[in-house]
């Protein structure tokens, strides 16, 4: 059987139905890989941010800590001095999980 010998209607429904599967086939492909674009470039975006935001809590951290030692020889009662110390354990605190998070995401100069 030669492909003269079918039907033009036969021909032009399988012509158009090997496009449409062609179509369909490329679109898939296309919303794979433009996920894939969208996910490096949110990779992108949100790792500066967080070495960046982690620095800035760091930074205002070793602020309060040095602020904090310089008021608890100032403070005049010891409920002042404790709450001081207080500050600077959780500021502390906050201060180690910025490096973790610097550790974890820094890549380098």
């Amino acid at each position: 059987m030669k492909l003269r010998d079918i039907k033009i209607g036969a021909q032009l429904q399988v012509g158009l139905s090997a496009i449409l599967v062609l179509v369909a086939i490329l679109g898939v492909t296309a919303w794979i890989q433009s996920d894939r674009v969208w996910q490096a470039t949110e990779e992108l975006y949100a790792h500066p941010l967080t070495v960046r935001r982690a620095i800035g809590e760091l930074e205002a951290d070793v602020l309060a800590v040095h602020w904090g030692a310089e008021e608890v020889l100032l403070a005049e009662n010891e409920q002042e001095r404790r709450r001081i110390i207080e500050i600077m354990g959780s500021r502390d605190a906050n201060a180690g999980q910025q490096f973790d998070i610097l550790y974890e995401w820094y890549l380098g100069p």
